[in-house]
């Protein structure tokens, strides 16, 4: 779809109302006002087109921001998940002598006690 600028929509506008008034000296001041007219627009067009393209070049810095800031936060997200996960690990591995202590203990006491079952039976060969 072919699109026309609103500038260029001005001018083939005014272009149209001027061959359509045609030569004729009794449609000459109306032409003339429809001139004026369609410059006026034409201006008024165009100072709307100058804004519309300052507010998008302001939008597009004001979006450079934003991206710039959610890469920060990503960081600062992504920074305090390794240090939470640091932390867990710490406190898992404070918490480790604690849990191996009595396991120490019961292994300690398992070997023990099958130690002595060794010696309290005879072996199946000595029997014999």
């Amino acid at each position: 779809m072919n699109v026309l600028r609103p500038s260029a929509l001005a001018a083939a506008l005014a272009c149209a109302v001027l061959c359509a008034a045609g030569c004729d000296p009794a449609n000459t001041a109306a032409s003339d006002e429809v001139t004026v007219v369609v410059q006026g627009d034409r201006r008024e067009l165009e100072l709307q087109e100058k804004s519309l393209r300052q507010r998008e070049a302001t939008l597009r810095d004001e979006q450079g921001r934003l991206d710039k800031r959610q890469l920060e936060l990503d960081k600062v997200r992504a920074a305090a998940d390794v240090e939470q996960r640091a932390q867990a690990l710490q406190t898992q591995q404070e918490a480790m002598p604690k849990m191996e202590a009595p396991m120490h203990h019961k292994a300690t006491a398992h070997h023990h006690k099958k130690a002595m079952k060794k010696e309290a039976t005879p072996a199946d060969g000595a029997s014999q």
